[in-house]
């Protein structure tokens, strides 16, 4: 049978396994970036970017751009508000029977997290704290603001990214016909994500089988 069909207590059983491995032998940023790529959210490309300089500080929540979330929240921030909040302000004003669709129980009073693209703070992660601040009639709110120090990003990714290719490529599931495009993916993700460049000198060449392909992806990158 599948895995998805084994007992929920096998399942569950290497689930916990793993989620205390995980916990106990990451880093938190290695955990953000797991989460991050689970959720599939942005949250990893713009936290590890060695070109943005994060600080925090209390903002006007007029300052804000709010971006996407559940479906039926942006039909209305989105779709009738671009994701301005004075326009939202406006709408609720306006449509005060609305302001239930918004209405979260429990909210967290961390900071939110936003980073300034084209002259505008666009929030990415805390929308259930930056729309109950607004319900309240908040002027301000608490958060982190993260500052390109240039026009240059340099993301990362978690290392998984090229590691499946070269998990599928030791299991024989990538043609020897295919591997000319293999070697050139490899070599283009680490131009991309340049964190891939000492994960393939180190952590990948652990394991011998991979060691004449990792050289010739190591050989284009260093041309």
């Amino acid at each position: 049978m599948k895995f998805s069909e084994l007992p929920e207590e096998i399942r569950g059983g290497l689930m916990e396994t793993e989620i205390v491995m995980f916990l106990g032998g990451s880093s938190p940023e290695q955990i953000l970036h797991a989460i991050s790529g689970v959720h599939l959210n942005w949250q990893g490309q713009y936290l590890f970017d060695e070109n943005i300089d994060w600080t925090e500080e209390d903002i006007s929540l007029s300052r804000l751009t709010l971006t996407g979330t559940s479906p039926k929240w942006n039909k209305i921030i989105k779709d009738k508000c671009d994701g301005d909040v004075k326009k939202f302000k406006k709408y609720l004003k306006k449509h005060p029977e609305d302001r239930k669709i918004f209405e979260v129980e429990e909210v967290s009073d961390k900071s939110i997290w936003v980073v300034e693209k084209e002259e505008k703070l666009c929030l990415f992660n805390g929308m259930h704290r930056t729309v109950s601040a607004i319900l309240r009639g908040d002027s301000t709110i608490n958060a982190v603001i993260g500052k390109p120090l240039s026009d240059k990003s340099i993301p990362s990714c978690e290392n998984h990214l090229a590691y499946d290719l070269l998990v599928s490529y030791r299991r024989g599931r990538i043609k020897p016909e295919d591997e000319k495009q293999l070697i050139e993916t490899l070599a283009f993700l680490a131009k991309v994500f340049p964190n891939l460049d000492s994960f393939y000198r180190t952590r990948a060449r652990q394991e011998k089988e991979l060691h004449t392909l990792l050289d010739k992806v190591i050989e284009i990158i260093d041309n």
